[in-house]
């Protein structure tokens, strides 16, 4: 499993894949830093599972992306909107 505490510290936003080392490793470490407190902005990236996008905004996710429908110009454009 990722370190959060690690990632949290150094990171202005987070893209996370979903099926990391472990399937979901993306939706825990979502939990595990909303759990701490941090706002820092999680993005979230998986393949076609709805129930993975509901539960990725249940947690606190800032967006979640489909890998079969993504659309980079989106992506980066809601970042941009996030960094100003």
């Amino acid at each position: 499993m990722i370190k959060c505490s690690a990632v949290m510290q150094h990171s202005t936003l987070i893209i996370s894949d979903n099926n990391m080392e472990e399937k979901d490793a993306g939706l825990e470490a979502l939990q595990r830093i909303r759990q701490s407190g941090s706002t820092v902005p999680f993005y979230l990236i998986s393949t076609g599972s709805s129930d993975v996008a509901r539960n990725a905004l249940r947690y606190g996710a800032n967006g979640f992306y489909d890998k079969e429908d993504f659309d980079y110009e989106i992506v980066q454009w809601e970042i941009a909107q996030y960094l100003g």
